[in-house]
């Protein structure tokens, strides 16, 4: 057994008390400090200047296209490299951002079943203005009027004008986490009329460079009149310098019946964001800017840029307003439609005609005896039969014929059918309005400005 050996114990003279003191003090705060005491920060959505964006999108899954239909199987590819800068506008939430764009790319492929489908965006319709709306993004180009197909190919999830808002409002530590405002998720997500809205983000790591976060959500609601159910989750980089995220990632599914105008939907997208601050403005010069904000500086201006081109297989082209929504459309007829609370409320249908011989005059007779064929499989009866006036100088060579039908509808309620014949010299189509009776006032004051728009290219 070894020895007890007992060190004796030092007598602390008041010298030594105060250099242990100091030493106390010194060293107890300032290891405290290092082991829990964290860096705060504040995550300000401000980018400036023009920065380079790249985003990928690729869905897999299901879409059905009709109720009753069998899903086919769905894939979805999209590559996007734009410029960005932003623009001044008034407004809080998603429709305070906007930004003028310059698309080097924008192309997407889908298939449903065996039928590929390619998207473009035309090279005169480049520099796109992008406003925040609370379900996505509002685009107009100032080159003019988008086409249905380029309104559908640039609406895209992980938009940057929108990413921005998954930052804190306050001042915010590695660890904590937080609930954005209430926008952002049915913006992220495009729903519009929300059932249920769950969206929380997590700072993961602080840098004096970045800072790195995660988000996670679940979006219920409706779209289009049919119910849609997005869940997602992510990740996303933020640059201190930048004051932009500039790297984000997701992962959502998407799931939804078929409704009024819309397919079901059963899809996993992928899509991944990268946004790098440029040394010059590139695309976005000066002169561009001038350009992007005049087209957005008057909401009058603003609705003549909105205008949507519809451009049909045989030949004819309309610019729409946008509350005429695009159905579908084929090489025998383009259906539009402007909808009322998540339901179709009016139907415009365009159906191309064989032309007639030059110089030819509208047959009213032998309109209306077409428009008894179709009572055939949509009973109704025939209220008028008009021929009306073009006054105006320009629609010189144009006829106008009425065809009014009280009837049904496919559910038994009652439903007015307005077909149309238009002429242009020897070209020939009919459009047709369906809405309920009480809208009649509605339809009228709608169905002209449409028929104007209606030229053969």
């Amino acid at each position: 057994m070894f020895p007890i050996v007992r060190l004796p114990t030092p007598v602390a003279s008041p010298a030594t008390w105060g250099v242990a003191a100091w030493l106390l003090c010194l060293t107890g705060p300032l290891a405290s400090s290092a082991a829990f005491a964290q860096e705060r920060a504040v995550l300000t959505d401000a980018p400036s200047g023009t920065h380079a964006v790249t985003l990928t999108v690729a869905a897999k899954g299901t879409i059905t296209p009709r109720h009753g239909a069998d899903p086919l199987p769905a894939e979805v590819r999209a590559t996007y490299r734009f410029h960005t800068r932003p623009l001044p506008v008034e407004g809080e939430g998603p429709t305070g951002r906007r930004s003028v764009r310059y698309y080097d790319a924008a192309g997407s492929e889908l298939t449903v079943g065996p039928q590929p489908t390619y998207a473009r965006l035309r090279g005169s319709r480049r520099m796109v203005v992008a406003t925040g709306m609370p379900v996505g993004t509002s685009v107009l180009s100032p080159g003019g009027p988008l086409r249905y197909g380029e309104l559908e190919l640039l609406g895209t999830p992980l938009d940057p004008l929108l990413v921005g808002g998954l930052l804190p409002t306050g001042s915010v530590s590695e660890g904590d986490d937080w609930e954005p405002a209430d926008w952002v998720g049915p913006a992220l997500a495009g729903v519009e009329a929300v059932g249920e809205n769950q969206l929380r983000c997590k700072l993961t790591a602080l840098t004096d460079a970045e800072a790195r976060g995660t988000f996670r959500g679940k979006i219920a609601g409706a779209t289009d009149g049919a119910s849609l159910t997005v869940t997602f989750d992510g990740t996303f980089a933020y640059d201190r310098a930048a004051k932009a995220i500039t790297a984000a990632t997701l992962n959502q599914t998407v799931e939804g019946s078929p409704g009024p105008i819309s397919p079901g939907v059963n899809l996993a997208f992928k899509a991944s964001l990268t946004r790098t601050p440029e040394p010059d403005a590139g695309p976005l010069d000066a002169a561009a800017l001038r350009t992007a904000a005049d087209a957005v500086r008057t909401p009058e201006q603003i609705e003549a840029a909105e205008r949507v081109e519809l451009v049909t297989p045989w030949g004819t082209r309309a610019e729409l307003d946008r509350d005429w929504r695009f159905v579908n459309q084929s090489a025998k007829a383009a259906v539009v439609v402007r909808m009322d609370r998540g339901a179709p409320a009016i139907v415009a249908t365009l159906t191309p005609l064989d032309d007639a011989e030059e110089g030819a005059e509208p047959d009213a007779a032998a309109f209306e005896r077409r428009v008894r064929l179709t009572l055939e499989k949509a009973p109704g009866t025939i209220e008028t039969t008009a021929s009306l006036d073009l006054p105006n100088a320009e629609d010189a060579g144009r006829a106008l014929l009425l065809v009014r039908v009280s009837g049904k509808d496919a559910a038994g309620d009652p439903q007015n059918r307005d077909h149309y014949l238009l002429a242009d010299g020897p070209k020939r189509a009919e459009i047709v309005f369906a809405y309920p009776p009480n809208r009649e006032a509605e339809v009228g004051e709608l169905a002209f400005p449409l028929l104007d728009a209606v030229r053969w290219r």
